[in-house]
């Protein structure tokens, strides 16, 4: 674990990651995030957009980095398939 944000209505970041592997810009706004910017060839983790519910993360990696949202409510919902 890098970091751990509390996302709520009107928060607004941007957070730059650096590590071994490459350089990452993570944009918060509001109660979602996304990938603004990464140094990777794929650009598979900016792709991916936003993100608003714990049901998706946001992969790059090329810089092993993993974002995550976790729920403060539990639920007994495993998994939903479409």
């Amino acid at each position: 674990l890098i970091k751990s944000v509390q996302l709520q209505s009107g928060y607004s970041q941007e957070i730059i990651l650096n590590n071994r592997y490459g350089e990452n810009i993570i944009e918060f706004n509001g109660k979602r995030v996304r990938m603004l910017q990464a140094n990777c060839n794929d650009q598979a983790c900016i792709k991916t957009g936003w993100i608003e519910n714990s049901r998706k993360q946001i992969v790059c990696l090329p810089n092993r980095l993993v974002i995550s949202l976790v729920s403060p409510v539990s639920s007994d919902i495993d998994d939903i398939v479409r």
